[in-house]
């Protein structure tokens, strides 16, 4: 029997899935270009003498792979809007902000109510990125594209530091930034072209964040870092990611009571970092009002999101909420991350496991229904199988840094070859995954509206909640560059 599955799941599957791959060039085009950085890192987890020119080569490429990566995915920008009901009111929402930005004007309001309203800022799953006078130069996809691309590549910074806080080989870390990119979760949530997921990018500063936390770091620069990270999260309209990070962040904090200090200091520079989302949010939302929807109906459905193709899949929603694919390879490396390190000096990881269990416990059935969903704010999280993104990563990440400490103690080329086969069949399933989701070119026949910003007199408290939170945003952004940049504090 155990015969039989290996064959099934190590031999059969890596050439069925090689040759689909192969009959698709363009997936078959960035594979080689992932598996080239995995290459290249393999020869210098390997060599003997170390070559310096390989290392920054393998650095530049998974950049590279990033960038290109996700440039084919949203196949260069022609793709269509008007395929779903999310596809479409992105669509609005960006134009919305467009003819904003063109007549130097505030986004108001927009002439579709949706979340129930019409107020555009209050509206917390909107786009508002720092950026966004581009659009004075760039029509929506163009725009668009281009919001996705430096979002992955801040992304791809907090990636590198990521390695270097945690001393990762290139070939270990390599594996983390495949599962990271090329995930069913995120190419599952761009293939609705659900606009708010681009937040999902800044996931690795949060993962760096707790990293430092967890090893006691409660510096303010940590903190600023942080909370800059979950405003600019609010700003790109990633108001799920938001609350993911923010859950992570609550339970991480319980571990000690200057933990919990940061946590509190971070929440409260968060709130001042992001007032101009979260005021006019508040006053037109308040604590918020919804219907829970669903959690993991069976821990079976766990490992098939992590690892199976979603066939014949019974449950409440659609699969696509489900789909958290990171294939063989890295559903072992969720595994491997399960397991508690030993007493040493990456014992303080093991504190990322807390949360990482709360989140897993809080996404099955209705246990998120039953606890936070009665909170205020934490209403807003509907779909609580969600959840499941952040510990994913974090699990994986943890994996890695397993890998990386067997790898270095420089196993039996046969070995080390093996680990070489297993990356490069980690890239085979995933960019294949990501080229079934990509966007199709083809939509409804609909036609877009060009004109959805809607000018109407100002109400007063809304008008009033905006500058308000504007002027406490940019003050509170200085004095944070002020104290962290310019007087390098470090105090707590």
């Amino acid at each position: 029997m155990l015969g039989r599955l290996f064959i099934l799941y190590f031999v059969r599957a890596p050439v069925t899935q090689c040759r689909l791959l192969a009959g698709n060039p363009s997936a078959a085009a960035v594979a080689a270009l992932a598996a080239l950085f995995i290459g290249f890192a393999w020869f210098d987890q390997g060599a003997r003498r170390r070559f310096r020119a390989v290392r920054q080569l393998s650095l530049c490429l998974a950049f590279v792979v990033g960038i290109v990566g996700f440039l084919w995915f949203m196949r260069g920008g022609h793709f269509a809007w008007d395929f779903a009901y999310d596809s479409q009111q992105n669509w609005k929402y960006l134009v919305v902000l467009r003819q904003a930005v063109v007549r130097n004007e505030l986004p108001y309001y927009m002439y579709e109510a949706h979340q129930e309203t019409e107020r555009y800022i209050a509206n917390v799953e909107t786009t508002i990125p720092p950026y966004a006078l581009l659009l004075k130069i760039m029509d929506v996809t163009p725009f668009f594209i281009a919001h996705l691309l430096i979002a992955v590549a801040l992304g791809s910074i907090a990636l590198y530091l990521l390695k270097q806080e945690l001393n990762l080989s290139t070939f270990s870390w390599s594996f983390f930034v495949t599962v990271f990119l090329f995930n069913g979760h995120i190419t599952t949530q761009l293939s609705l072209i659900r606009t708010q997921w681009v937040g999902y990018f800044l996931l690795p500063w949060t993962l760096l964040c707790c990293v430092r936390l967890a090893a006691g770091d409660t510096s303010l620069r940590n903190s600023g870092v942080f909370a800059l990270t979950m405003a600019t999260t609010l700003f790109f309209g990633a108001w799920h990611i938001f609350m993911w990070t923010l859950i992570f962040l609550l339970f991480l904090s319980v571990s000690s009571v200057r933990s919990f200090v940061f946590a509190l200091k971070t929440i409260g520079l968060v709130a001042l970092l992001a007032a101009a989302r979260l005021l006019p949010g508040i006053l037109t939302f308040g604590a918020g009002a919804t219907n829970f929807i669903s959690g993991f109906d069976r821990l079976s459905f766990y490992v098939q999101a992590l690892a199976g193709e979603g066939a014949g899949y019974g449950a409440r929603t659609e699969w696509y909420e489900y789909d958290t694919y990171v294939g063989y390879v890295g559903f072992v490396l969720v595994c491997l991350g399960l397991i508690p390190r030993p007493a040493g000096a990456l014992s303080y990881l093991n504190k990322l496991l807390v949360p990482v269990f709360a989140l897993l416990v809080l996404s099955y059935d209705r246990v998120y229904e039953y606890t936070l969903f009665r909170l205020p704010g934490f209403v807003s999280e509907r779909y609580a199988l969600r959840l499941v993104i952040v510990p994913t990563l974090v699990l994986t990440l943890l994996g890695c840094v397993r890998v990386d400490r067997f790898l270095s103690t420089r196993p039996r080329f046969p070995v080390r070859l093996a680990f070489l086969f297993a990356a490069w069949f980690l890239v085979v399933q995933l960019v294949l995954r990501a080229y079934y989701n990509r966007p199709p070119t083809v939509g409804r026949g609909d036609v877009l509206t060009l004109d959805a910003l809607k000018h109407v007199p100002v109400e007063a408290g809304y008008w009033w909640a905006v500058w308000i939170g504007i002027v406490v945003s940019t003050a509170t952004s200085l004095w944070l560059a002020w104290q962290t940049l310019w007087r390098g504090a470090s105090g707590n």
